[in-house]
């Protein structure tokens, strides 16, 4: 089964980055009630997800960011033997609208609500992450031709004040940073922010944000050794709970700090300006 699904996610990232390459100079797109953008390619990505995976997963079980109807089935269902998949056809959406490299696809699949199987793909950069549940890997090449992929190390990035902190418009909007602590750096894609320390491009991130922003790369975090803790609480999360969500927004209720465990404290202090505004 793992292969199977993998293989799928696999072939879904590759047709739906080639789509989002060929598509993104010629876009419409609308505002959403948040004041986010939507474009045609986030919803024809997303239908796209729905056929390549429903013939591997219950389709009950597929959560997508534009088709959030199935979420309610997969928060109140019986965590024994489901798989569930949780998809973002384009995060960096605004990135993409003003035809950005800094853009990705996200699929992360989970087993038992806990973090299994992940692809982050980024198509303006021709690079994707991946994790098969045995090794975390790169692979470039994917959408440019000339494919070749490495087997990720977690090769450890010191933390000093010439180091990068990633962020998303989701932290700036509440929060400054201290730079006695590190530098830091918005790139407004999450997904970005959660794989590039994985190349030693950052030293971590902070989140806010929905399940489906960082599901993809959830799981190829956790096989490198980055842990995801609360930063008011320090707390570790290790799987999808739902009560960790405001039922209001379905953002996280508590931000999230992405790091090695020997960085959370240092990296705890440079979040500046009180407690987090929910």
């Amino acid at each position: 089964m793992k292969n199977e699904i993998l293989g799928a996610v696999l072939d879904y990232a590759k047709a739906a980055g080639e789509i989002a390459i060929a598509e993104q100079k010629n876009l419409s797109a609308h505002l959403k009630p948040d004041d986010s953008y939507v474009t045609d390619v986030d919803l024809r990505l997303s239908e796209l997800a729905f056929r390549s995976f429903s013939g591997v997963v219950p389709e009950s079980q597929i959560v997508s960011e534009e088709r959030l109807d199935n979420l309610r089935t997969v928060d109140e269902g019986r965590d024994s033997g489901n798989i569930t998949v949780f998809i973002d056809p384009i995060d960096g959406t605004r990135n993409y609208f003003h035809n950005m490299p800094l853009y990705g696809i996200s699929v992360g699949v989970f087993r038992d609500r806990i973090p299994w199987l992940g692809v982050v793909a980024f198509p303006g950069l021709d690079e994707l992450f991946y994790c098969d549940d045995d090794n975390a890997y790169l692979v470039t090449g994917t959408f440019r031709g000339n494919r070749t992929q490495t087997i990720l190390s977690g090769e450890d990035a010191e933390l000093n004040t010439n180091a990068v902190v990633l962020l998303a418009n989701s932290y700036v909007r509440k929060y400054r940073w201290s730079y006695d602590v590190c530098t830091a750096m918005v790139t407004a894609c999450v997904s970005l922010n959660l794989c590039w320390p994985m190349l030693r491009r950052g030293i971590g991130t902070i989140i806010g944000d929905h399940i489906w922003d960082f599901a993809g790369s959830w799981p190829v975090l956790q096989h490198l050794g980055f842990e995801f803790r609360g930063i008011e609480t320090g707390k570790r999360m290790e799987r999808y709970d739902p009560g960790d969500y405001n039922p209001e927004n379905l953002m996280l209720k508590e931000p999230v700090l992405v790091s090695r465990p020997n960085h959370f404290n240092a990296l705890r202090q440079g979040v500046v300006e009180g407690a987090w505004v929910r």
